[in-house]
């Protein structure tokens, strides 16, 4: 058995030196290499708008709802149109706005149209995205697929398919009536009533209706909720006139007959007498006679009709000499 023949301090530093080592090298020390611990895991952080990057990415398209121009559900387009909506939300069932939804239809283009070129809209606020349908063909009464596919933040879903007909509008007049089917000559009413579909009994919006008149003028205009309201002028009109209106979806016609009462005949217009109130235009009569009685009389208007009796101007300078007075009464008559 052998000993070293250190004495027992210098052992004692070899192993004090040895722990230190072992110590900075466990604290990452002794060879000046840092050590960074890794980032913890706290899950998935939001985005700043309230959604996570995980909710972002799953989109959800709700079945589709098509309703009529009244607004109730239907399963049925016509050329009135129907208008397809969904709406679009997160994994947190949170809408999600400016989303791009496209509606389709396996329908042909001969048949069916949507309000824009590409079926294609942005969603709201609420995250709800709406289109107009309308058929085409009056004949096509086929039944077609529609569907609705949402794209948000590089995902893609589509929503379930809806089933639906095509089918012909069978629009209808309803109280339509003419305010006063009498006029004086050159007069006006107004005219108005309802668009209807015949099998619902729902008045129709956004619906073109065409006027023909006899004789004067009538504007063509469009229903809305409330109906339909235009002005038939009658303008240089005498007698009995007709009416025509049409609904231009379907050619439906309804005759309104009104009648026009001939015009009166304006006889002469004259001054029969002027009376002066100043020194230099005293009593008269309307020739400057002289006359106290003013049995005289000047012409002023012309006998015959006129396309606007209720807007007739006579203009007369009273004068004497070539002097003109203000302020004299004249007393004119017809």
């Amino acid at each position: 058995m052998s000993y070293s023949s250190r004495p027992l301090s210098s052992k004692l530093f070899q192993l004090t030196a040895l722990t230190l080592a072992l110590a900075l090298a466990g604290c990452g020390g002794g060879d000046g290499t840092d050590v960074v611990a890794p980032t913890p895991d706290i899950g998935v952080q939001p985005d700043g708008s309230g959604n996570t990057d995980n909710a972002i990415r799953a989109v959800n398209v709700s079945p589709i709802t098509l309703t009529d121009s009244s607004g109730s559900p239907t399963r049925i387009i016509t050329s009135t149109g129907a208008t397809a909506s969904v709406k679009i939300t997160d994994a947190e069932n949170k809408p999600i706005s400016s989303a791009l939804v496209t509606f389709n239809t396996d329908a042909p283009m001969s048949s069916v149209k949507f309000a824009n070129t590409n079926g294609t809209v942005l969603t709201n606020a609420n995250g709800i995205a709406t289109m107009k349908l309308s058929a085409i063909s009056a004949t096509d009464t086929g039944s077609y697929v529609l569907t609705a596919t949402a794209n948000y933040n590089d995902t893609e879903r589509q929503g379930a398919s809806y089933f639906y007909s095509l089918q012909e509008a069978n629009l209808i007049f309803d109280k339509v009536k003419v305010d006063e089917n009498t006029l004086p000559y050159g007069g006006s009413t107004d005219i108005t009533g309802l668009v209807k579909d015949s099998a619902s009994l729902e008045s129709q919006r956004g619906i073109e209706i065409g006027f023909e008149a006899s004789c004067g003028s009538v504007s063509d205009t469009t229903t809305n909720i409330l109906g339909f309201r235009t002005t038939y002028n009658a303008e240089t009109c005498e007698g009995p006139q007709t009416v025509v209106a049409t609904i231009k979806e379907n050619n439906t016609s309804i005759r309104l007959p009104i009648t026009v009462n001939q015009s009166t005949n304006l006889g002469a217009l004259s001054i029969k007498c002027i009376s002066g109130d100043t020194p230099q235009f005293p009593d008269s009569s309307a020739d400057g006679s002289g006359s106290e009685e003013c049995k005289n009389s000047v012409v002023l208007g012309a006998i015959g009709k006129s396309s606007r009796p209720s807007q007739r101007t006579l203009e007369f300078v009273v004068s004497k000499g070539d002097q003109a007075f203000a302020y004299e009464n004249v007393k004119v008559e017809l």
